[in-house]
């Protein structure tokens, strides 16, 4: 009877009994399930390409689509659907208020990371021809850039292979830039 005592390793609130008082408990069995709402965690799954390009520690993005927030990946679990491809990832959260069975996103990286150039997606203007921006040269003049656009994310962009140089810190034109005829006069607001 002393070995049927069951105790968590933390405190927590049971929300779900796998067997009722009596019933008898084989090796393996879920009895009960137990939520440590101190230590919230999320659980995530992704496609199994994607594990290549995490590991244990790094820090993801967050959303419920209004919020965002920090996760730090605690646990990459090797079972569940493996035949269908996916992966169990397990975070712990690190910053927003979240709520126990809340939907949310997480930013999975797909690529290794690298260090890019990057523009508002507003400055690239795109034509038949391609994509090209407008870089200021000084606050009365402008040049016209042919680019290449590389992957996106949320509102900036990868620029690469300009025939022109463009560096950080270049400033390029994101609104009005369709209009704009070779030597025309602007005005810069911010």
């Amino acid at each position: 009877i002393a070995a049927s005592k069951l105790r968590a390793q933390f405190d927590g609130t049971i929300t779900e009994h796998g067997i009722q008082p009596g019933e008898w408990a084989s090796p393996g069995r879920e009895v009960i399930r137990v939520v440590n709402l101190a230590a919230k965690e999320v659980l995530a799954r992704t496609a199994l390409e994607n594990i290549r390009f995490l590991k244990t520690g790094d820090e993801l993005e967050i959303s419920d689509g209004k919020n965002t927030g920090k996760v730090q990946l605690a646990a990459m679990v090797p079972i569940g659907e493996i035949s269908d491809g996916v992966y169990e990832l397990r975070f712990s959260l690190l910053s927003g208020d979240w709520r126990v069975g809340q939907s949310l996103s997480i930013k999975v990286p797909q690529s290794q990371s690298s260090s890019v150039l990057t523009i508002p997606r507003d400055a690239i203007l795109l034509r038949s021809g391609g994509s090209s921006i407008i870089r200021l040269i000084d606050d009365s003049s402008f040049e016209r850039i042919n680019v290449q656009t590389g992957l996106g994310n949320t509102d900036r962009i990868e620029v690469k292979n300009s025939e022109k140089q463009l560096t950080a810190g270049d400033r390029v034109i994101i609104r009005g830039g369709e209009r704009l005829q070779d030597g025309q006069e602007f005005v810069i607001k911010n």
